[in-house]
């Protein structure tokens, strides 16, 4: 089982959201996402521009309703994610999983990344539940 899947489960159910596709971003996020543990590591010495488990960066992301929040408690983390999760696939003509979890990563992108393909992976695998 996958750590805060209480919290991935309870906020998904209450967004509307595949709680499997946020299990995919946080794994993504957790096991590829930055270089081996460096973005862990300046996260525990107060240096990381974003904090896990879903990579929030409060900067960029305050608008998601992180005003009065810590980016640092796994619940509002994760609830913060899961609300921008929710509002790519209302904006997304056709929501694939490659496509939420591309604009996941880069909200620009106009096409799917490698990133977005990799959580369309992660969604068939399903390697969180190994």
């Amino acid at each position: 089982m996958m750590l805060h899947d209480d919290i991935i489960r309870r906020e998904a159910a209450k967004q509307k959201v595949d709680p499997d596709l946020i299990r995919a971003i946080i794994y993504a996020e957790n096991a590829r996402g930055h270089y081996f543990g460096a973005a862990r590591a300046a996260e525990g010495l107060g240096k990381a521009e974003s904090i896990f488990p879903m990579n929030i960066n409060p900067e960029k992301w305050r608008d998601l309703g992180f005003a009065g929040r810590n980016p640092s408690n796994p619940e509002d983390n994760i609830r913060v994610g899961v609300t921008l999760v929710k509002r790519i696939i209302e904006r997304l003509e056709n929501p694939t999983s490659e496509a939420i979890g591309t604009l996941y990563n880069s909200l620009p992108q106009d096409r799917v990344t490698d990133y977005g393909a990799y959580i369309g992976r992660l969604l068939q695998e399903k390697p969180w539940q190994d």
